[in-house]
């Protein structure tokens, strides 16, 4: 961490986390966000995510959000304290759903292909920070009031950083055991990978035939639409239980059962990211996630896509043999020129 602030501008950094690989493992630092550069690695997007990448992936066609929700902080990744950090590039709405249909493990080579179904849009150094995305969004948590609720029309309330409230007063050990007095301090990712919903702009046909005034059948809303959003610091006590063992979310852990203990410590670990664990002291408290990356969800795997039609233009297989084509008939005139001949 001396290294990262020593050489890069920076106004805050923090530890996120160690991730286990087959061959190395990755230790990453999360910093404040920087200016978004073009994506490394599998940056086959563009600034609005329209290029098709190679090996049949599948294109990007909502755009990214920079500096914003998953990607307003920059994070960093080395294999061993003291190598060199490298910075890992903003990750893309597709690269988040993707990464939610698939379970791999890092091989802890960046640029690593990722060989799945559905087919990743990326190399490895994407696919880690998918998932560095989906954990902080769901791990990270906060006593409740240590940050003021965004208002309407701020930056916080679009996915940015949110600020300390200054008149927080530390909670009490007992109270901070109640799992309604911890909240999210990161906004929920919804199912187009982002934390606010992307509709794209109608094109100038539609918007010419509303105009018009011509009937049109509406279309149903789509699932990213009737997806009910979060808000801004929500309470974790809402958080769904896991379905398969229904276990609650959230495990509470302290340092010692004694209540009269002075410097008690205690800790929140999450159920559904194994690793995730959140240590609250009298100082302060920390986030930190050391773990595979892997989601304690049963895998289901998708179905492969739909069976392409046949082509409209063939005529439908048949026994019958085609007629014989009559031959052609003679021009006027060829059957006179040849008699001639014959005579000279």
């Amino acid at each position: 961490m001396r290294q990262l602030g020593g050489t890069k501008i920076v106004s805050k950094m923090k530890f996120f986390g160690k991730f286990f690989g087959i061959n190395s493992n990755y230790f990453v630092f999360e910093t404040t966000s920087e200016p978004a550069a073009e994506p490394e690695g599998g940056g086959e997007e563009g600034e609005e995510g329209a290029k098709k990448g190679p090996w049949g992936r599948p294109v990007e066609t909502i755009p990214v959000e920079a500096g914003i929700g998953p990607n307003a902080n920059t994070y960093w990744v080395c294999s061993r304290p003291g190598d060199e950090l490298y910075r890992l590039p903003d990750v893309t709405p597709l690269q988040i759903k993707t990464a939610r249909q698939i379970k791999k493990f890092f091989t802890g080579n960046l640029k690593a292909e990722v060989s799945a179904y559905p087919p990743f849009p990326g190399v490895e150094e994407n696919y880690l920070r998918a998932q560095i995305a989906r954990i902080s969004a769901t791990c990270e948590i906060a006593p409740k009031g240590f940050y003021k609720a965004p208002e309407e029309g701020e930056e916080g309330g679009e996915g940015g950083p949110l600020e300390p409230d200054e008149e927080y007063q530390p909670l009490a050990t007992a109270e901070l055991q109640s799992l309604e007095n911890w909240v999210h301090k990161n906004k929920y990712l919804n199912l187009q990978g982002r934390t606010t919903l992307f509709v794209p702009e109608k094109e100038e046909g539609e918007e010419a035939e509303e105009e018009e005034g011509e009937e049109k059948e509406e279309q149903p809303p789509s699932p990213e639409e009737l997806e009910e959003i979060p808000g801004a610091l929500t309470s974790i006590d809402t958080d769904k239980d896991l379905p398969q063992q229904g276990w609650k979310p959230w495990s509470l852990i302290t340092s010692s059962t004694h209540k009269s203990l002075k410097h008690q410590v205690l800790g929140l670990r999450s159920a559904i990211w194994p690793g995730a664990c959140t240590v609250v002291t009298p100082a302060g408290f920390s986030s930190v996630y050391i773990g595979w990356g892997m989601k304690h969800t049963p895998f289901v795997a998708p179905l492969p896509p739909p069976v392409l039609k046949e082509f409209e233009g063939l005529t439908p297989e048949s026994l019958e043999l085609p007629p014989i084509p009559k031959p052609p008939e003679p021009e006027a005139g060829e059957g006179e020129e040849g008699g001639e001949g014959e005579e000279e």
